[in-house]
């Protein structure tokens, strides 16, 4: 996070010339072309993964953690987390850092994230195998907002990033 600017955009420059002194040094007078990108970076970056437990005759248990990453050379604050559980999910439990399951939904507030801090997420949920998708996917995504208005509301234009996890459940 030190090496990236304040600003979060980052910019390559190429350049082309034509040595025609053949010293293979580069002559402003010889610069034929030039292009550059500039990628502007988002602050904050997630990614989930899971363990699958599937010991037990009747259900999948499946422990998912969310790992939140602040990539900018600042602190990050009023951040929304919001994962969804399968809705054939029959249990979702031990969620960590104070997060709240509510209609269906894991929602975690996050006051700050200094520069360079990083905060790993989890919770469990329990699928029976009768409950399993037809193609025995469990697919589950989880979306970090960045509240920059301070309303509590996580809007799609504050969205900085998701991550899918899908596992394939052999039944």
């Amino acid at each position: 996070p030190e090496d990236v600017p304040s600003n979060g955009q980052i910019t390559n420059l190429a350049e082309v010339f034509v040595d025609r002194n053949t010293n293979g040094q580069p002559d402003p007078d010889e610069k034929t072309d030039e292009d550059s990108i500039t990628l502007t970076l988002q602050p904050l970056s997630v990614q989930k993964s899971a363990a699958v437990d599937q010991s037990d005759a009747d259900n999948i248990s499946i422990d998912y953690t969310v790992s939140v990453n602040n990539r900018s050379p600042e602190p990050q604050e009023n951040i929304i987390i919001l994962d969804t559980p399968p809705d054939f999910a029959s249990n979702v439990t031990n969620i960590s850092n104070n997060g709240v399951f509510n209609n269906g939904e894991i929602r975690w507030d996050i006051t700050s994230l200094s520069a360079g801090q990083a905060i790993d997420l989890s919770y469990t949920i329990e699928v029976p195998y009768s409950d399993l998708p037809d193609n025995n996917t469990i697919s589950n995504t989880v979306t970090i907002y960045l509240d920059t208005d301070g309303d509590g509301v996580a809007d799609p234009d504050e969205e900085e990033d998701s991550d899918t996890n899908e596992q394939l459940i052999d039944p």
